[in-house]
């Protein structure tokens, strides 16, 4: 039973990008009907992926939103399937053995079995996404070092009395040894 709060998909609005918890993504900009695109990082190679909604049975749970696609980028992990040799689009069919086509050029409907189909990464999306992530932790970074400098300044004072505490302690060695004792005490029980 999950207990952690989330974004609803009724409340994730298309283009917006959230943080995730998911199985595969970190950040994800929500695409519509419960899919989430975001940078995957799987052995050493960083790609485009998707995650399904929990309200879909999926494992991605929307947390909070932190961006937002630019408008005119596409929505989608792949542009579209192209020749690598003629750079034109191309679509499969059906295998020629079944009566089909197999594939074929898009814009002449010609089959041809010298293509070698390639798809091509929508490298804009991809691009956004590393952009909104990068601010993102550098945003996060900023609180760290605000709680660092915090922790830093007590820190500092904590040494300050420790030291304070050591001055007078060894002025007191040898005129009241039971207080600088305890003092010493004191201190070590100070500085853990």
């Amino acid at each position: 039973m999950i207990t952690e709060k989330y974004i609803s998909e009724e409340e994730c609005m298309e283009g917006k990008v959230y943080s995730l918890h998911s199985r595969n993504l970190n950040i994800g900009v929500y695409a519509g009907e419960g899919i989430f695109i975001g940078i995957r990082e799987k052995f050493g190679e960083r790609y485009l992926d998707k995650e399904l909604h929990i309200d879909r049975g999926g494992t991605a749970r929307g947390i909070r939103q932190i961006g937002e696609i630019r408008k005119e980028i596409e929505l989608k992990i792949v542009l579209g399937i192209y020749d690598e040799i003629t750079g034109k689009e191309v679509r499969f069919d059906r295998p020629i053995a079944d009566g089909g086509r197999g594939w074929y050029y898009v814009d002449s409907g010609e089959g041809c079995t010298d293509i070698r189909a390639v798809s091509k990464a929508n490298e804009e999306l991809f691009k956004n996404l590393e952009e909104i992530r990068i601010s993102e932790r550098m945003c996060e970074l900023e609180e760290e070092l605000k709680h660092l400098g915090g922790e830093r300044l007590r820190l500092i004072k904590k040494l300050e009395k420790i030291e304070n505490l050591s001055k007078y302690g060894w002025e007191q060695v040898e005129k009241n040894p039971e207080e600088a004792k305890e003092l010493f005490k004191m201190i070590h029980s100070i500085s853990r």
